[in-house]
């Protein structure tokens, strides 16, 4: 058996290679869906961040606050910063999950070699918001601030929670029962799911920070630098979040697929 394939009951093999390449494939079929759900990631991360800062609060409201209780300056920054990204990322990581439930419909279609049926795919998430938003709020709230207490916990609760948004919208499943279908399908296959989870993250990662050290290296104005830098950043979040989008939805019809032993050209055949 490959290092990267895990077998099911039935002999159906949950393969990484696999779910990259039908990823790509779907990105490629569906090019203009997901650049647009990019550029929305991509939005409202900014708009949450801008947020975060000019209407919850700013640092030095923070730090003086924290000052007046006795906390030293610095600690008082570096507590403001920690609290206000982990908020932060847990309503982008909550996006996110509405992102991918509203696209796992036409992500069917694309694998099945259809054409995407867009409108039906956002009536289908929008049919559910009510436990959607319960579900993304509370993935990406204990995927996030278990990460803030205890790192590899919360790395691993990001992976058994991954697919819960589209499993609540393909599904129709309430909050919680959606919660424990992530979890069961995850079971068996965790280390690879993470690898699936955080590889891209990582591959990002290493972009943005190649990007801020050479651009400003760039022999050009101090404005058209910045201009570039806020281009190029914007730029690979909007890759990414399509990437992701993608990727999260293809991994849960191919964990559907291994744990119930559906071929992938009829994954979604007992649902209609």
């Amino acid at each position: 058996m490959s290092a990267t394939t895990i077998h099911s009951a039935s002999g159906y093999e949950f393969r990484i290679d696999t779910v990259f390449r039908r990823t790509l494939a779907c990105l490629r079929r569906g090019a203009l869906l997901y650049a647009l759900l990019g550029i929305a990631y991509a939005g409202l991360g900014e708009a949450i961040g801008r947020a975060s800062t000019h209407l919850l609060w700013n640092d030095f409201d923070v730090i003086q606050y924290l000052y007046q209780r006795g906390l030293p300056d610095r600690y008082g920054y570096l507590a403001a910063v920690v609290v206000r990204t982990t908020i932060v990322l847990w309503l982008v990581g909550a996006c996110t999950h509405i992102l991918s439930a509203l696209a796992v419909l036409w992500t069917r279609d694309l694998l099945e070699g259809q054409r995407p049926a867009l409108w039906r795919s956002l009536a289908t998430g929008l049919s559910v918001m009510p436990a959607l938003l319960i579900v993304a709020l509370a993935a990406s709230f204990l995927s996030n601030f278990g990460r803030l207490l205890l790192v590899v916990p919360g790395f691993v609760v990001a992976g058994i929670l991954w697919v819960a948004a589209p499993a609540c919208s393909f599904e129709k499943l309430r909050d919680l029962a959606a919660l424990r279908r992530s979890f069961d399908l995850s079971r068996g296959r965790l280390w690879r799911i993470l690898v699936l989870l955080y590889l891209p993250w990582l591959l990002l990662t290493g972009a943005r920070f190649g990007a801020s050290h050479l651009i400003p290296r760039l022999d050009l104005g101090y404005g058209v630098i910045w201009s570039t830098y806020v281009g190029v950043q914007g730029a690979l979040m909007a890759l990414y979040g399509g990437f992701q989008i993608a990727l999260t939805c293809v991994v849960y019809f191919e964990l559907r697929s291994a744990r119930e032993g559906l071929p992938r050209q009829s994954v979604a055949g007992i649902f209609d």
